[in-house]
């Protein structure tokens, strides 16, 4: 396609980027990150890192505090907080009888996340945009509120890798027997694809 450009989305999702500009290209997925990507990311990991060991900073105040108690736990308790946090916060507006906004986390199993990623996907994204619970609700201390996103996002992510989804293939090319059925059938021409 000559003469356009990539189309410029911003979008606010986990995957690649967190809430970040992201270049959309014909036949790449915007959902999962490249290999390009995820060497940025560690790149400018390293480069944090580096800019606050020459800072004088020690190592172990660059690194983020443990965010939450899910992302310490193993899985078994991490599921249990999830579930926990989700009934106490969430069930209230987004059960089977309400649907607020389309959506019920009643029946979704934070043991089972691929089995609803796409839910998943739309709780993190509330999440990382701290959008849920609303303004007037209840809310988790910030730790709980990470550790809850961090344990979410790392299980999507397993998902992601054990069953990766590329999407469709963009372009296929034709053989030499489809190319003249095409053209045959298109323009109704005889073309010698032996040649």
């Amino acid at each position: 396609m000559t003469g356009v450009g990539p189309a410029r989305v911003t979008m606010a999702l986990r995957r690649p980027h967190r809430d970040e500009e992201v270049v959309i290209v014909a036949g790449v997925h915007p959902a999962r990150p490249t290999i390009a990507t995820r060497a940025i990311r560690a790149g400018i990991g390293v480069l944090v890192g580096l800019a606050a060991a020459a800072s004088g900073a020690s190592a172990q105040s660059a690194a983020p505090a443990a965010p939450a108690v899910l992302a310490t736990e193993g899985p078994a308790e991490g599921v249990a907080s999830t579930r926990a946090l989700l009934d106490r916060y969430c069930i209230t507006c987004h059960n089977d009888r309400l649907r607020t906004a389309g959506l019920t986390l009643a029946a979704v199993d934070p043991e089972h996340v691929a089995a609803d990623a796409a839910t998943w996907e739309k709780v993190v994204r509330k999440l990382r945009t701290a959008t849920m619970p609303p303004a007037p609700r209840p809310r988790p201390d910030a730790t709980t509120y990470a550790g809850i996103v961090d344990y979410l996002e790392g299980a999507l992510d397993r998902a992601a890798e054990a069953h990766p989804d590329p999407g469709r293939p963009a372009v296929q090319r034709l053989n030499r027997t489809e190319y003249v059925n095409a053209i045959r059938d298109l323009l109704a021409l005889e073309v010698d694809g032996r040649a």
